[in-house]
């Protein structure tokens, strides 16, 4: 029985330790780019040794993954709900978009700290190309439904634009409130949608 008790205690402490890692990043990921951001200074606002890191996480890219997986299955999770509200009117479409926009609000630093890190590990790259292939698809799907034509190559061109407008204002430092970015959203994406 103290084997089991053991077992259980050591589980609960990789759980705590890998916790406590996960917030320190992400609250140096918040704050400063991936660039800025060391193993030793997470490790450190962790209370943890070095080595303690290596047991949960292969580097600090791994790490960002886990950091900003939630951001991206509640970024995806809103779009796939977008690209099958019925019907697609403007108050739906407004509806869908700030729930998206709500989403970079919330994680933008954690989704930009991403998008840098896939510049740097191309492990991270194929993870944070497949998402976005996921919400190009969604997009497509979107655009299909509304008669849109090419759909593919504009559900593209809208999906990088968006999250590279969405990253670069809530990013870091907020350079629009959520409303200015959802207006800005809706004015690129009403035209397309909602007048054919």
């Amino acid at each position: 029985m103290a084997s089991d008790t053991r077992r259980v205690t050591l589980r609960q402490q990789r759980e705590e330790a890998r916790a406590k890692i996960v917030a320190a990043a992400e609250d140096a990921l918040r704050n400063r780019p991936f660039r800025e951001v060391s193993v030793d200074e997470v490790m450190q606002a962790a209370g943890l040794a070095r080595t303690v890191f290596y047991r949960h996480f292969d580097d600090l890219s791994d790490l960002v993954l886990r950091v900003a997986a939630a951001s991206f299955e509640d970024l995806l999770s809103v779009h796939d709900r977008e690209a099958d509200a019925a019907p697609l009117t403007e108050a739906n479409l407004r509806e869908a978009i700030a729930q998206a926009v709500s989403v970079f609000a919330a994680h933008g630093p954690l989704i930009r700290a991403i998008s840098e890190a896939a510049s740097h590990d191309a492990h991270v790259e194929t993870v944070y190309a497949s998402v976005v292939d996921r919400y190009i698809a969604l997009t497509e799907r979107l655009l299909a439904r509304a008669g849109v034509p090419d759909a593919a190559a504009r559900a593209r061109a809208l999906t990088v634009m968006n999250v590279a407008y969405l990253i670069d204002a809530f990013g870091g430092e907020p350079r629009a409130t959520e409303a200015q970015a959802l207006d800005m959203v809706m004015a690129v994406w009403t035209p397309l949608l909602l007048s054919r």
